[in-house]
């Protein structure tokens, strides 16, 4: 028996990529992540002059919210977010305050605090996940979800707005003001005044 040598064609393997800093130098500015890039910025370019929404969220949140940061830098967080937000965030600022982490608040209707009234507030305060981006890790729970949302019959306190929400108290309460933070049960009101 006759063996042929037979020459097979060796293909050469592609090396790894280099690891580290340099190896991802490399990648970041190899010519098709380039290519990507200003792809990339050029349609988000398109989108932000032809797209009213991306218009607004780049040239008016983004840009004003930034430059208004930089120019009042001497002032706290909480002083810069007052300016912004005005009566609204004193108010989430108070239920923060005075209510404990475990505490269920309890809000008037939301046609309640979008009525005008002495102090202006801001829309979003009738939007769940605004106010809890405030408050968390209390839970928010609106009048209008009686009966549907397990945590209305556990509310510890009401938060009333433009006079509307003495209904949630289980107790009559003299002084009717506009604004006000009140626990639910009486019996807490009594251990809240003895402290």
């Amino acid at each position: 028996m006759t063996m042929k040598n037979s020459t097979k064609k060796k293909t050469k393997m592609p090396e790894p990529p280099e690891k580290g800093f340099w190896g991802t130098l490399r990648i970041l500015f190899s010519w098709r992540s380039l290519l990507l890039g200003i792809i990339g910025l050029f349609l988000l370019k398109i989108a932000v002059t032809t797209d009213r929404g991306y218009d607004f969220v780049y040239n008016r949140l983004l840009l004003t919210n930034w430059r208004y940061i930089n120019k009042n830098k001497q002032f706290s967080l909480d002083e810069r977010l007052f300016a912004k937000l005005g009566f609204s965030y004193a108010i989430m600022a108070q239920i923060k305050e005075n209510t404990p982490d475990s505490a269920v608040i309890l809000f008037p209707k939301k046609e309640y605090i979008l009525e005008k009234g002495s102090q202006e507030i801001r829309p979003e305060v009738a939007h769940k996940v605004w106010v809890t981006s405030f408050l968390y890790p209390r839970k928010i729970v609106y009048e209008d979800e009686r009966g549907k949302n397990p945590f209305f019959d556990k509310a510890d306190f009401v938060v009333i707005m433009n006079g509307k929400g003495y209904n949630l108290i289980e107790y009559e309460w003299p002084e009717k003001g506009e604004y006000a933070l009140l626990p639910v049960k009486e019996e807490m009101l009594h251990r809240l005044l003895k402290k």
